[in-house]
């Protein structure tokens, strides 16, 4: 384990704490090098679980493997999401179906009845009425 950590040492010096990383230039690197080279970092997966703390401990890992790539924000939210497992996966697809949820050809009462159905995907979108409004206004009809 010492010469583990000596080589590592040798490597290459520790990075600065207040120099921030992410986001450092998402130019020159393609997507398959960021997912290659984020995949090489072993970001741990997260299913479920009943223990927040549990769950924070994850979040708290892929930030910090996050902090560690060039990706942008919305690559960075791809990367963590492909570490998403089971019914974890499954919330997050349904959330995202909620967040992009748009009337399109239903009637108004079909898109209220799929709204509401789906608005339970993303509680905190919608705890407030004002929050309801917004969401339910972003995916009416433009023409309503």
């Amino acid at each position: 384990m010492a010469d583990l950590l000596q080589a590592q040492k040798n490597q290459n010096p520790p990075p600065n704490p207040d120099q921030n990383y992410h986001c450092q230039d998402p130019q020159t690197e393609s997507l398959t090098q960021k997912i290659e080279g984020f995949i090489k970092l072993r970001a741990p997966t997260f299913d479920y679980t009943d223990d927040p703390i549990e769950a924070e401990d994850w979040l708290r890992e892929i930030e910090k493997k996050l902090d560690l790539t060039t990706c942008t924000d919305a690559e960075c939210v791809a990367l963590a999401v492909h570490q998403l497992t089971g019914s974890a996966s499954a919330w997050w697809d349904s959330y995202w179906e909620f967040r992009n949820l748009k009337q399109g050809a239903m009637k108004v009462q079909e898109y209220v009845n799929l709204f509401f159905k789906m608005m339970r995907y993303a509680p905190d979108d919608t705890r407030t009425n004002e929050k309801k409004q917004y969401w339910f206004l972003e995916g009416l009809h433009p023409r309503i």
